[in-house]
């Protein structure tokens, strides 16, 4: 309830304070995208990114860690992993369900493509058939990420059987309305759109 309060009180903000329609907010096409959906700082495609470099060899450090049976899938608009599966971590994480989860994605950052691991913010866990199911909310600036959610699945001894969800990486919000000095507005929607008179 909370989550659903703050992001409409974000939106709200935004809203007023660039008095400007939401069909205005979409950025100029870029070359090389068809057909683009924007928000703050992320462009979407419908062609499948592609897992970069980086990210293949943090999945490839992971499995030679936790065993072979691991396996990925990809995330095909970010190129992060959507869900690792069917396999068990070497290592039984300490701690309470949420310390767990935390250390575990904190040591897997590069693979998850968290940058800042304080943008995940714990919300809840539950149990069921003695699986822990960790969830955290990716936030900015104390504004939650809609749909962007990343679960960790530990076992009673601590190991992960399971993480998935969606992570968006360089997201950059200003939830702040600048006056200009011709004294007109100027609201910034991070690298996707820059409104103003």
């Amino acid at each position: 309830m909370r989550r659903l309060i703050a992001t409409g009180i974000a939106i709200l903000l935004l809203l007023a304070a660039c008095d400007s329609p939401i069909s205005n907010m979409q950025p100029n096409p870029q070359p090389g995208i068809s057909n683009p959906i924007s928000a703050p700082g992320i462009t979407y495609r419908r062609e499948s990114v592609q897992a970069d470099s980086a990210r293949k060899a943090a999945w490839q450090r992971f499995r030679s860690q936790n065993g072979d049976k691991w396996r990925v899938r990809w995330n095909k608009h970010t190129g992060l992993p959507a869900s690792i599966f069917m396999g068990l971590t070497k290592k039984k994480y300490a701690g309470n369900a949420q310390q767990a989860a935390h250390t575990f994605l904190a040591e897997h950052r590069e693979l998850f493509g968290v940058g800042d691991i304080n943008q995940l913010k714990y919300v809840k866990t539950q149990t069921y058939r003695g699986v822990r199911h960790v969830t955290f909310q990716q936030t900015v600036k104390g504004v939650p990420v809609y749909e962007a959610e990343y679960k960790v699945h530990l076992r009673g001894n601590g190991q992960v059987d399971m993480a998935n969800g969606t992570f968006y990486p360089n997201i950059e919000v200003s939830t702040s309305p600048a006056i200009a000095k011709s004294g007109g507005y100027r609201c910034s929607f991070g690298s996707g759109y820059t409104g103003g008179h």
